[in-house]
């Protein structure tokens, strides 16, 4: 019988081990499964799409599961979230959510690419219809429908880290009024000042209210959506949505309750090879602890470049070969964004 070679999830880090996999091994028999609706996708165009530069969703999207199939012979499933594995028995539960159907699905070879989520800070009104936070293409079209219908053409983004920034240009270039909330003293903290003082100049050039060493305390609702929100320090801020991008946390609670090691950060244990402390899963990508070889510490440092090729090595080592994670120079073990 072929090989069988199992993925969860199918963005950067699962897609570049399912590919790499295959290539080097074409017998294998690869499926991978991803919980929303898109696979291959830029999830660091969202920003531009959010403003206009990128102008449909598809041009986020390299390939369609169709696409994917017929270029590289790997069976994609979306809509389908798996929800448990059995490493004694090398099996994975798949739960369709079209139909809401449990497949049952064996694996020779099981890598875990789940990515990270947004961090939700636990606020009142949080959950309140106009609260946004930017990680798959479906988030980016309900911020870009936000934008189309928001009749005062104000919003507030909390948190000044990479993506916070780069959806308030985006945002400031659909013509929308922003403010940005960030609770550290500094735009990107982990940049030197100078950067930093840079930054806030162009945003400020651009028109972009800034307020740092201020935290979003509460979302103002009115009818049930979203009119303002109020700060840690008594300001009332007016805006017809709200986007939450405060960090993100690693995924992985799959693997923690299949028993894997758990390591930086809540983040999943892999070794130099990107295999976890079973033989037959790796992981990689947004959901895994990785090595800075400048400080020779851990670090959790979720980022697009790292998430593809830690996927090529993982796929590169389920062929057969030896391939070594060199680690990364990006931030210090504390980072975490």
């Amino acid at each position: 019988m072929r090989k069988q070679l199992v993925v969860v999830g199918g963005t950067a880090a699962g897609l570049s081990a399912a590919s790499k996999a295959k290539r080097m091994q074409p017998g294998l028999e690869v499926n991978v499964f991803e919980r929303s609706g898109f696979i291959s996708y830029g999830a660091c165009g969202l920003p531009y799409y959010i403003g206009g530069l990128v102008q449909t969703e598809t041009e986020l999207v390299d390939f369609t599961p169709e696409e994917l199939y017929e270029k590289r012979g790997i069976l994609a499933h979306t809509h389908h979230k798996v929800i448990n594995i059995s490493p004694a028995n090398k099996t994975i539960d798949v739960l369709n959510l079209k139909n809401n159907e449990t497949l049952v699905v064996p694996y020779d070879y099981l890598v875990i690419a789940t990515g990270a989520s947004p961090v939700i800070p636990d606020i009142p009104g949080i959950h309140t219809k106009g609260v946004f936070s930017l990680r798959t293409v479906e988030d980016g079209m309900k911020i870009k429908k936000a934008v189309q219908e928001a009749r005062n053409r104000k919003a507030v983004v909390a948190g000044g880290g990479f993506i916070g920034l780069e959806v308030a240009e985006q945002l400031t270039f659909a013509g929308i009024d922003v403010t940005v909330v960030e609770a550290m003293p500094r735009l990107l903290p982990f940049l030197d000042e100078e950067y930093s003082n840079t930054v806030r100049k162009t945003l400020e050039e651009h028109d972009v209210n800034l307020f740092t060493n201020t935290i979003v305390s509460e979302i103002i609702s009115s009818d049930g959506e979203v009119s303002g929100v109020k700060t840690s320090d008594g300001m009332a801020i007016e805006a017809d949505f709200v986007i939450i991008s405060v960090g993100v946390k690693p995924n992985s609670g799959l693997a923690k309750n299949a028993g894997l090691k758990i390591g930086f950060k809540n983040a999943i244990f892999v070794d130099a090879y990107m295999k976890t402390t079973d033989d037959s899963i790796w992981a990689c990508g947004d959901c895994v602890q990785t090595y800075n070889f400048i400080t020779k510490r851990e670090a959790y440092v979720p980022l697009g470049t790292l998430a593809n090729r830690q996927g090529r090595i993982a796929g590169e080592n389920i062929a057969g070969h030896k391939k070594h994670f060199q680690g990364n120079s990006c931030f210090s073990n504390n980072e975490n964004f």
